[in-house]
């Protein structure tokens, strides 16, 4: 993998003198599937030059008697190339009282990029250290959002003006090398 910033110019030699060569450049996804052919040109001998003007992923491809060969290229530094494997949720308290609010952040720890939505769900402590669902009630709307290596996402909880005093739990999912669920302790208290 290769990483340019915007507007560099990619170049590659070809010389081949039996087989015809195409090299093409291709945006790719964090998934590796390709899109849209950006640049694609066949010879035996010259240069397949084309500028990086706009950041993503992409594939550059050679084809040579029926083989394949490929690299991937990253344009931009703020690029998800690679799916996050760990998170952790950041409360900015830790108590708050039955039908207030509670913000936190979604911190990505990983080197890799996490997507994470508004859904959200609680939990609360029972006397025998089980924890038992606590609904909210409330719908959700539901986008996804890229969190980058090492950024930060923020959310505000909604605590239900239902909720008695006690210990609960807020939980949370991001998605990156798979389901990562998240989860914090906090204290409701009466108002």
């Amino acid at each position: 993998m290769t990483q340019v910033s915007p507007g560099a110019k990619l170049s590659v030699k070809v010389r081949s003198p039996r087989r015809r060569v195409t090299v093409s450049l291709h945006r790719a996804g964090i998934s590796g599937h390709l899109g849209k052919t950006v640049a694609k040109r066949t010879l035996r001998n010259g240069t397949f030059r084309v500028p990086t003007k706009v950041e993503g992923i992409y594939a550059l491809r050679l084809s040579v008697a029926g083989k394949r060969y490929w690299s991937w290229l990253v344009v931009g530094k703020n690029v998800c190339f690679q799916f996050g494997k760990t998170s952790r949720l950041q409360l900015s308290t830790t108590t708050v009282v039955a039908g207030g609010s509670l913000p936190y952040q979604i911190v990505n720890t990983s080197d890799g990029c996490v997507s994470a939505g508004y859904p959200y769900t609680f939990q609360q402590l029972q006397p025998d250290g089980s924890w038992i669902a606590a609904p909210s009630g409330q719908p959700f709307l539901l986008p996804g959002f890229w969190i980058g290596s090492g950024g930060t996402f923020a959310k505000t909880a909604r605590i239900p003006p239902t909720f008695s005093a006690g210990t609960y739990r807020l939980v949370d999912t991001v998605f990156g090398d798979g389901e990562i669920p998240l989860t914090a302790d906090f204290q409701v208290v009466a108002p």
